[in-house]
């Protein structure tokens, strides 16, 4: 998802409930536009559990369930790191 030159660049899926949907995106769109300009973004809605198996399915990079606990797993089955994922402060 990085170009030659650095940027971060790309499609990224991301999924939510609708109950969520209809106050984060906005937010979460303009956030993402300011930090990263070269990202598009997919939104789909759905439920938490479908959303869960959207991500281990590989089919959604990033969830935002409506749930206390929600850790995808990689096709090992081994928890997604926090350190894995970008880091806002990158250039």
């Amino acid at each position: 998802m990085r170009s030659g030159i650095g940027d971060v660049e790309g499609v990224v899926s991301v999924g939510m409930p609708g109950s969520l949907s209809s106050t984060l995106v906005g937010p979460f769109i303009e956030r993402c536009r300011a930090a990263y300009p070269k990202i598009t973004l997919r939104i789909t809605d759905a439920d938490s559990d479908s959303l869960r198996d959207e991500v281990e399915k590989g089919r959604l990079d990033l969830a935002l369930p409506f749930e206390d606990e929600f850790f995808p797993r990689r096709a090992s089955g081994a928890a997604v790191p926090a350190e894995s994922l970008p880091d806002q402060q990158q250039g």
